[in-house]
């Protein structure tokens, strides 16, 4: 995944002679063993998608976050799922809640389960930010976005913009990372600094 920082503490600005680890992320799920403190040298953030969670999200993600938190593991990006009942995950509603009174929770990434179909984003969407926002977290989006969908989140102005297919060969996501689409991209998210 390519994530261009919109803001200046994403630390990736999308310049395709940027290297360094900065802005990196990973991510991990509920069967993910407790890795060695080292493996995550170099990773700013890790996301933690609930899909397909039952009713006890909340104490599986608690564990899963402890587990590699004692490894003093990265902070943490919550993952809503704008196609939350396609990916039977929790609604919008209780991760955002959760994500706001956890404080190793750094952020929220709006991103879509179903990944053969483009984010679809409404009003809503642009309360949640605010919400996000003032309790000192960061606002990430993703899930099939282009420079055409990217234009229109003007309104939430994510602090980071993760893209994969955009920045890609032909806007695949399983070719080679296309270096000029990664300029008009990071064009594009400049326009979102305030």
């Amino acid at each position: 995944m390519v994530s261009l920082a919109g803001r200046p503490h994403g630390g990736f600005d999308g310049s395709p002679d940027q290297r360094g680890p900065r802005g990196a992320s990973g991510l991990a799920g509920p069967s993910l063993s407790s890795p060695p403190s080292q493996a995550w040298t170099g990773i700013s953030f890790c996301k933690l998608g609930l899909a397909g969670t039952d009713v006890n999200w909340q104490k599986a993600w608690r564990a899963v976050r402890s587990r590699l938190d004692d490894n003093n593991g990265p902070a943490w990006i919550a993952v809503i799922y704008a196609d939350w009942q396609s990916a039977r995950a929790p609604d919008p509603e209780s991760i955002l809640e959760q994500a706001i009174r956890t404080d190793r929770i750094v952020g929220v990434l709006v991103d879509t389960w179903d990944k053969t179909r483009p984010i679809e984003l409404d009003v809503r969407w642009v309360s949640r930010a605010v919400r996000v926002r003032q309790a000192g977290k960061l606002v990430a989006m993703a899930g099939g976005l282009d420079c055409r969908s990217i234009a229109t989140l003007g309104q939430i102005a994510p602090d980071i913009v993760a893209v994969r297919g955009a920045a890609c060969v032909d806007g695949n996501r399983r070719s080679a990372i296309d270096l000029g689409r990664v300029a008009d991209l990071t064009r594009l998210v400049k326009t979102f600094r305030p």
